[in-house]
């Protein structure tokens, strides 16, 4: 089990995938992260991320709340968001 809390930054306020990477996250828990533009916890711009059974709470950024998932180039994207919950994001 994981925990991020609270952390800011630009872009994606606790995690940033980067091209080529590849991310499993299962229940975890990430509340109160801001990023001032994108993916307030999380932001993913590879085109594998698994993220399942994690909690998304209280999260904030001008885009994507709690998530913002961003092909790479003009790749199809693979993300998968399974049994998360999405509380009071923004």
């Amino acid at each position: 089990m994981c925990h991020a809390w609270p952390t800011q930054s630009n872009n994606a306020g606790a995690i940033l995938m980067t091209y080529l990477a590849h991310l499993d996250m299962h229940n975890c828990t990430l509340r109160r992260n801001s990023a001032s533009v994108q993916g307030g916890a999380l932001m993913s711009a590879t085109d594998m991320a698994t993220v399942s059974n994690c909690t998304f709470e209280d999260n904030h950024a001008l885009q994507g709340g709690a998530v913002l998932l961003q092909p790479p180039f003009a790749t199809e994207m693979t993300n998968w968001l399974e049994g998360c919950s999405f509380i009071n994001n923004r």
